[in-house]
């Protein structure tokens, strides 16, 4: 749901924050968010492969999609 734009100006006016620099903060922290997921799922697939639990063909798979998925949330939140 869209917020009216007289709120918006009135959001912008009574916080003295602008709805570009809102933006810019919401997107570093969402970027951020799926990086650090990124960088997780791939320490529990190395993990998995150093244990023995999982071959590396299939890990390249893993992380090969984990890539993908970041990839495509990182741009959409920069463009």
């Amino acid at each position: 749901m869209a917020a009216s734009p007289t709120v918006i100006a009135a959001f912008q006016t009574a916080s003295g924050i602008t709805s570009v620099s809102t933006h810019d903060a919401l997107t570093f922290v969402l970027a951020a968010l799926v990086l650090i997921w990124l960088a997780w799922a791939v320490f529990g697939i190395g993990t998995r492969v150093l244990d023995g639990r999982m071959s590396i063909g299939d890990a390249t798979w893993y992380v090969a999609r984990a890539l993908v998925i970041s990839m495509l949330v990182v741009f959409v939140l920069i463009r």
